[in-house]
């Protein structure tokens, strides 16, 4: 997803990215992309902070508390301050503007490899099925099954056999 309010930018990076298979989303307003990070599932966001209604860098917060999403600052703004404070806030990465496309998706392409491999290991790791004995509680993908006994005997004998 690519917040940003200047829609010739975005139009642009938009096309230059698909020709590298990347399928973007724009959002020329942080609200809406706050909405629309909570609607659908992104691999990464390119963030401007000079944003209408909020600052790219209140953003960064507000997204860290619904996700782990990797940012990338993308501002004309080349202030060292900003580039201290977005990356303290969580971003990932950070551009000055002007930049070249290609420079942008390599960033993009180093910063997917070191998620997805992060995500490879989590995941190999954590058991589809847990179950905790003491509280008669199962969970499937962390999340805890609401289950009748029946059903949880059911399912602790399945598993633990």
């Amino acid at each position: 997803m690519i917040i940003e309010d200047d829609p010739e930018l975005a139009f642009i990076l938009t096309k230059y990215l698909m020709k590298f298979e990347m399928d973007v989303m724009g959002a020329e307003d942080p609200y809406l992309g706050l909405s629309l990070l909570t609607q659908h599932t992104f691999d990464l966001i390119i963030l401007d902070l000079t944003l209408p209604g909020m600052d790219g860098l209140e953003v960064i917060p507000k997204i860290r508390e619904i996700s782990n999403i990797p940012i990338i600052i993308s501002s004309a703004r080349d202030d060292i301050t900003d580039k201290v404070i977005g990356m303290e806030r969580g971003a990932d990465d950070y551009m000055p503007k002007p930049y070249d496309p290609r420079e942008l998706v390599t960033r993009i392409k180093t910063i997917l490899r070191r998620t997805s491999n992060t995500e490879e290991k989590t995941n190999k790791n954590k058991a589809l099925f847990v179950a905790n004995a003491k509280a008669r509680e199962i969970r499937f993908k962390e999340k805890p099954l609401e289950l009748t006994a029946a059903e949880y005997d059911i399912l602790f004998y399945a598993h633990t056999a």
